[in-house]
């Protein structure tokens, strides 16, 4: 149990130092733009992309699963406006083909973080829900809801944002 702890924490770790390094990536990039774009393109990619890291943070220290999940959800979520903000400021010649695409590379490697984390806490929670119905351990306060999660699972959240 102790090492899926482990692992479950450094798939958050590292999906908060991917959002952070997404957003502040952004934030440079946008502040080079003028009035306009920020305000149009630029105010609501780094919205989005720092609403990431939001949801990460806020996830920590959740005794719930099903809480945890539905912030994890939440963060997994945001990727798509960032998404599509990236592929206008591309598409208006605000963004560098190769910084787009680097940029989305990221995207998909935090996707990818996210849905590793959340298949971590979800196979440790039907393990837990299996040790529960065999007696092998105690219930604690909402055990019955522990094994919910986020109500989509992470194939469904990645293939929405493919």
């Amino acid at each position: 149990m102790t090492t899926e702890k482990n692992e479950q924490q450094q798939n958050i770790t590292q999906a908060n130092q991917l959002a952070e390094a997404l957003a502040d990536s952004a934030w440079q990039m946008t502040a080079e733009w003028g009035e306009f774009a920020k305000s149009s393109i630029g105010l609501p990619l780094t919205q989005a992309l720092d609403g990431i890291g939001l949801q990460l943070v806020m996830s920590l220290g959740r005794k719930s699963i099903k809480e945890h999940m539905q912030f994890i959800s939440n963060a997994r979520k945001y990727l798509t406006p960032a998404s599509y903000w990236l592929q206008r400021a591309a598409k208006r010649g605000l963004v560098d083909t190769e910084q787009a695409q680097a940029m989305r590379e990221q995207m998909a490697a935090l996707a990818k973080r996210l849905d590793q984390h959340a298949h971590s806490i979800l196979q440790s929670s039907n393990e837990a829900q299996a040790a529960l119905q065999n007696g092998e351990i105690v219930p604690a306060d909402n055990a019955a809801d522990a094994n919910k999660g986020s109500g989509e699972s992470p194939s469904e959240i990645t293939a929405a944002h493919r």
